[in-house]
């Protein structure tokens, strides 16, 4: 059965708390498969959110700030073999984002941390947002909310597989934004369009919201890759870029697509290695975003 890259909790949350969800994950793996991750996240408040507050009796949404007794708590409640380095918000060229950025000792010890431990600790309005950067301040459950621990996406990096295999060689693969099953009556809808199955059926303000998503892998080697699938590749930097037609796409042609990379790698730490998956998708994938041709300025690297 299809699943979707966690379009469906993403876009319902999109529709109810913002008006376009931006995410970028950096990724750096270490010869022994330790590392640093990194992502920003930039979420426009939606007048829909306020409106709701307002109706719950709600005041003005305030996010708490984040200062060094915020970053103490938070770093306390990780799980062992993960290292806080920061986070909070980052201003890049005038945007606020969202950010957090984590040392640890293998990808096994990295797919213990939940999003609830990267939550400010006086964010108790979910709706109020700082929590952490992959989805901050999405609700778990309730009418027509997604349950973030049912979900998978409690667990953001439960779904990354980094393997050896019989020549050697290190792997890694991972379903982008992997998320639940889609029921096949829902097959062809937009997950969140009230049974819509194009853009085009959607009212304006809906549209613009789902037009502006966007998902960024960055996959960072210890040396250059011997394969990979990424859209981009530069030297041992390995990228991948989703929007919304290319995850729709996904799910309409019924694809599962795995992110993929091999490289050479060192003695790995106890928690670098995973089991190999049982699955790795299907060899093609719609293609990615249109990237900046010949005389166009290209984005700059090394996240926004």
């Amino acid at each position: 059965m299809n699943r979707i890259a966690a379009l469906g909790v993403a876009v319902t949350a999109s529709l109810l708390l913002a008006s376009c969800i931006e995410r970028e994950e950096e990724l750096k793996l270490n010869e022994d498969g330790s590392g640093t991750v990194a992502v920003w996240t930039h979420q426009q408040p939606n007048p829909m959110a306020e409106m709701i507050r307002q109706m719950m009796g709600g005041g003005a949404a305030a996010e708490p700030e984040w200062n060094d007794d915020a970053r103490e708590v938070v770093a306390a409640g990780l799980p062992e073999g993960v290292e806080l380095v920061d986070i909070g918000k980052q201003n890049i060229d005038g945007t606020d984002f969202d950010y957090v950025e984590l040392n640890f000792d293998g990808i096994l010890s990295l797919a213990e941390v939940a999003e609830t431990d990267l939550q400010h600790p006086d964010a108790s309005d979910p709706m109020a947002g700082g929590g952490m950067p992959g989805m901050p301040g999405m609700p778990g459950g309730g009418q027509g909310m997604p349950d973030v621990a049912s979900s998978g996406l409690n667990n953001p990096w439960a779904d990354v597989f980094i393997w050896v295999d019989e020549d050697g060689l290190w792997n890694y693969s991972r379903e982008p934004l992997a998320g639940p099953a889609v029921p096949p009556e829902a097959q062809g809808q937009i997950p969140g369009g009230g049974g819509a199955q194009s853009l085009d059926q959607l009212p304006p303000p809906v549209r613009q919201q789902l037009e502006s998503l966007r998902f960024v892998f960055r996959l960072i080697l210890p040396n250059d890759p011997k394969s990979n699938n990424g859209d981009e590749c530069k030297d041992n930097e390995v990228t991948w870029e989703f929007d919304f037609d290319r995850l729709t796409s996904l799910q309409q042609e019924e694809k599962k697509f795995f992110m993929r990379a091999s490289w050479e790698g060192g003695e790995p730490t106890d928690t670098a290695l995973t089991d190999a998956p049982e699955d790795t998708g299907d060899e093609e994938a719609p293609e990615a975003p249109v990237t900046p041709g010949e005389g166009e300025e290209a984005p700059e690297e090394g996240g926004y």
